[in-house]
């Protein structure tokens, strides 16, 4: 499983203490031999709480928060892969309103668990939760694959950019960043993100980098 790094778990614990052609949902699961099947321009999932597969390949998206430890007794995780959410009122019976991480991570459930037609509503749920926690980088890495999926492609990327300069090794916002100059027609743009984003274990960016090669020849 890809763990991010202590500085990152650090920062999540400072942040508690201080109180036609548009983007789709990605909806394949990892699949172990990327090189050898297609992989469609299409943005990944936002982070949100899911139930727990009964497998999990070393190279899920997986996202680990103070609350990590609450969630895995409940048999779920905060994850970019396709899955089954758990209701918000299953995770806020969970969890601790008051401790300031976990009002964050309701608000984003409630958020990503909008449907496309109340994208609107989801982003001021996002930023309502940014405005309690201003440097959490799933946050705006949710918000990317909102506006993404509206077709807001240059939001998404400032959104995605956010992301990255808050947590640098967030494989699936550079990676969504580069599907997003992808959909934009900007290749040569989309390629040192997909490269990023496989250099930092999110493998299956490789096989749409190698399809990306073609159409610039």
């Amino acid at each position: 499983m890809r763990k991010r790094s202590e500085h990152a778990l650090e920062q999540y614990d400072q942040l508690i203490e201080e109180e036609a052609d548009t983007a789709r949902t990605f909806i394949t699961s990892y699949s172990g031999k990327v090189q050898n099947r297609k992989v469609d321009r299409v943005l990944l999932p936002p982070f949100r709480v899911i139930e727990r597969p009964d497998t999990l390949s070393d190279h899920a998206s997986v996202l680990f928060l103070p609350s990590s430890t609450i969630l895995e007794a409940h048999r779920a995780l905060m994850s970019a892969e396709s899955g089954t959410p758990v209701s918000y009122d299953r995770l806020r019976a969970w969890l601790k309103e008051s401790r300031m991480s976990d009002r964050v991570l309701l608000l984003n459930q409630q958020a990503v668990s909008l449907p496309a037609d109340r994208a609107a509503e989801a982003l001021q749920l996002l930023d309502k939760a940014l405005q309690l926690q201003p440097k959490t980088a799933y946050l705006y890495y949710n918000k990317g694959c909102v506006l993404g999926t509206q077709g807001r492609l240059e939001e998404a990327k400032e959104a995605f950019a956010k992301a990255l300069s808050l947590d640098d090794r967030m494989a699936e916002a550079y990676y969504n960043r580069g599907v997003v100059a992808l959909l934009d027609g900007r290749t040569e743009q989309a390629i040192p993100d997909l490269s990023r984003a496989g250099e930092l274990g999110f493998y299956r960016a490789y096989n749409l980098i190698k399809q990306a090669k073609k159409t610039l020849k």
